[in-house]
């Protein structure tokens, strides 16, 4: 590791070395695409994204916005697969199949096309993208990824090399040497990645932090510009509704697993019924679901005062709720619920939509919008991804 979690300068191999430690439960790694046509700096590309607080170049900088995606699957690059189980995949796109590759899609989070391969399971493994590109010493920015499965990036400022579309370079300074793969790989094994590549062939490398809700530039190219980018990564800052999802989600799929009740009904119900794990039933009986108490139902009940649609109006009553000991248990026995011959129409949907009309229509709740305030929490956090 390279110290605490977060941004932190180094002098590593005669540079600088700019590096950003992502926390494995507070943060979050997205890869974003260029738009092909536009013209994008990565200050640009940050801006739908306001929890973003680390961002750097991703996989090429690009000088006419006409190829933003030409590599990731080509000779040229080491295509980089986040799978949704939380994998990452190092792939050669010229030794895949079109069918292969639709899996590692369909399959995956994100995919990047990177530049050269440095680590693979803590070892030095390079493998070059482009003959001769990983040899020399250049600015480069480096995807690492550690085996508690935590990301780091790293930006090593150096020279510039001279390439088509680019205006005269500032001259090679002595003070920033830059990397070359046999030193970006010593780096990452220093660092403890289990995994890393380059980002990009080298010549560039742009790391921006927010501090204080402002964003800052750690690192620029030798030249001074901001230069243009076909693609980035951004480190995003959870928040507590994404935290929440991910600490019952693992229940959720175990639910579907052994009693067919889609995942993103589970999640879904969990987040209206307990407002998020806030709820005074939540926080004191672990109860995710407002399931009621009934005699012989094997828990201890508590009362609290409660609102149902009665005739169309809501009222305010009075009722014995279920305590459990944890969100597992309580999960447990909202998929035993739904296993009551009332709700087969609920088990048998096999599409999210489908399945909210029906958890209405058997009469799991009184509120009458109760169906499409669950499909548009669906939607909101595209909960929809754990059916797959």
């Amino acid at each position: 590791m390279l110290g605490t979690n977060g941004y932190k300068k180094l002098r590593c191999l005669g540079s600088d070395v700019h590096t950003f430690e992502c926390s494995k439960s507070q943060n979050e790694v997205i890869y974003v695409q260029g738009v092909k046509g536009k013209l994008e700096t990565l200050a640009d590309m940050v801006k739908a994204y306001p929890d973003a607080i680390m961002a750097c170049n991703g996989p090429f900088f690009n000088f006419d916005a006409s190829s933003e995606d030409c590599i990731r699957w080509s000779k040229y690059a080491t295509t980089v697969s986040y799978t949704k189980d939380s994998k990452l995949l190092f792939l050669y796109g010229a030794k895949l199949t079109q069918t292969q590759r639709n899996k590692y899609e369909a399959d995956a989070r994100w995919t990047a096309g990177l530049g050269a391969t440095l680590v693979r399971n803590g070892v030095k493994d390079i493998i070059k993208t482009t003959a001769g590109e990983p040899d020399s010493r250049a600015a480069r920015t480096i995807l690492m990824r550690t085996k508690d499965g935590s990301f780091m990036f790293a930006a090593v400022q150096g020279k510039m090399k001279a390439c088509a579309g680019l205006k005269a370079m500032a001259t090679i300074s002595p003070f920033n040497k830059g990397m070359n793969a046999e030193e970006a790989a010593a780096f990452s094994i220093y660092a403890k990645a289990e995994q890393s590549a380059f980002c990009d062939g080298g010549g560039s490398s742009i790391m921006i932090i927010k501090i204080n809700g402002k964003w800052v530039t750690v690192n620029k190219p030798t030249d001074g510009s901001s230069r243009h980018i076909g693609g980035c990564f951004i480190v995003l800052k959870k928040n507590a509704d994404t935290l929440f999802i991910e600490k019952i989600a693992p229940g959720a799929v175990a639910s579907f697993a052994k009693d067919q009740v889609l995942p993103s009904i589970t999640i879904a119900q969990a987040i209206l019924e307990s407002a998020k794990g806030l709820s005074k039933l939540a926080l004191e009986c672990n109860n995710l679901f407002g399931i009621k108490w009934t005699m012989g139902c094997g828990h201890e009940g508590k009362l609290y005062p409660t609102k149902e649609y009665v005739n169309g109006k809501m009222i305010t009553v009075n009722a014995y709720f279920r305590k459990y000991d944890s969100y597992a248990e309580s999960i447990a026995d909202h998929s035993q619920l739904l296993q009551n011959t009332r709700y087969k129409p609920v088990l048998a949907s096999k599409e999210y939509k489908s399945a909210c009309k029906q958890i209405q229509a058997c009469g799991y709740a009184t509120d009458p919008e109760y169906s499409q305030l669950l499909i548009n929490t669906i939607e909101k956090y595209k909960l929809n991804l754990f059916d797959i």
